[in-house]
């Protein structure tokens, strides 16, 4: 099994525009909240996702290495490649019945 990669994401800061002589209120943002949204935003992208097909990406609330996210998330990651090899074959599909629309590779 290949080894996943982490993304450490720290915390942020939108900004909501008021009016013309308030300018814009800065509004933080959790690390969760950015992270949520990485993800969430990522996958809902995506052609091919649904609710067994999806990209087996995730976040978690926690700061930890590689090998203890391994470690305790095991059987999330597992489930997830095995979703995703079902996203890998809707995009397989995808592909197959745009090209069977025009035969051209290209």
């Amino acid at each position: 099994m290949k080894i996943p990669s982490l993304l450490k994401v720290s915390h942020a800061r939108h900004y909501v525009y008021l009016d013309e002589s308030r300018g814009a209120l800065g509004v933080p943002d959790t690390s969760d909240q950015v992270a949520r949204s990485i993800v969430e935003d990522y996958i809902e992208s995506q052609l091919g996702v649904d609710d067994e097909a999806r990209p087996a990406l995730f976040w978690i609330p926690e700061e930890l290495k590689i090998e203890q996210v391994q470690e305790k998330f095991k059987v999330d990651i597992f489930k997830r490649l095995q979703i995703q090899k079902k996203w890998f074959l809707n995009m397989v599909m995808i592909a197959d019945n745009d090209w069977s629309k025009y035969h051209q590779l290209m």
